[in-house]
């Protein structure tokens, strides 16, 4: 090996240890995130609770809810991601990848559904206060978020299951394009769709609500 050589492998292996260092400076970084927003939502839960039982509303409960699914998001979702990244394989085994990767793909839907009903109980709220107390979906929120959780458990199971996984990476094996577009695109596509048309209309009901309030 030539000298000019040798230095051009002992830069290359330079940049590579440089760009490992920093792959894993940011993966430490993120778990740390992740497990700071666990130990937030946990004591965000804990201070609701206070509340005595009875003075919980909707939205208590509901924030309830979406702050357990963040908390487990940042205690287990995101350190396994990052150590499947900084592996640069999945090293835990078969039944831990189809645990993870169910749970993983559940958890972005899970997420999506929930914010999609805490907008629209808040549109509802403001737009028809009155009758919005005695409708199904706001009386029973508990019952709403565990059949999301459900729903979205059995289906992302379902699809784990029917298509298989990579192991190596730890990914679904959805091999058609098409399929692969349909089911992202009605499992979160589709509910981010709907929470941004959501929220829109009731930037545009504040804004129509305000020139009224003007004009009288």
């Amino acid at each position: 090996m030539s000298p000019r050589t040798f230095q051009r492998f002992n830069e290359f292996i330079s940049c590579y240890a440089q760009l490992a260092d920093k792959s894993i400076g940011l993966a430490f970084i993120q778990i740390s995130l992740g497990l700071f927003s666990f130990i937030f939502n946990a004591f965000l839960i804990v201070l609701i609770l206070k509340k005595p039982f009875k003075d919980l509303n909707i939205f208590d409960v509901i924030l309830i809810g979406h702050s357990l699914v963040n908390g487990l998001t940042g205690l287990v979702d995101v350190p396994l991601f990052h150590v499947q990244q900084m592996f640069g394989y999945w090293p835990f085994g078969h039944l831990p990848c189809v645990m993870w990767s169910t749970y993983d793909n559940n958890i972005n839907t899970t997420t999506n559904m929930h914010m999609i009903y805490m907008s629209w109980v808040r549109l509802r709220s403001v737009k028809a206060p009155r009758p919005f107390k005695d409708e199904w979906l706001v009386r029973h929120p508990c019952i709403v978020m565990t059949l999301i959780w459900v729903f979205s458990l059995l289906i992302w199971s379902l699809i784990v299951n029917l298509y298989g996984l990579h192991e190596f990476e730890c990914s679904v094996r959805i091999r058609n394009k098409f399929a692969a577009f349909v089911i992202y695109f009605l499992l979160w596509g589709s509910t981010l769709i709907a929470l941004l048309v959501i929220n829109l209309y009731l930037i545009y009901f504040f804004v129509e609500f305000r020139k009224k309030r003007v004009t009288k």
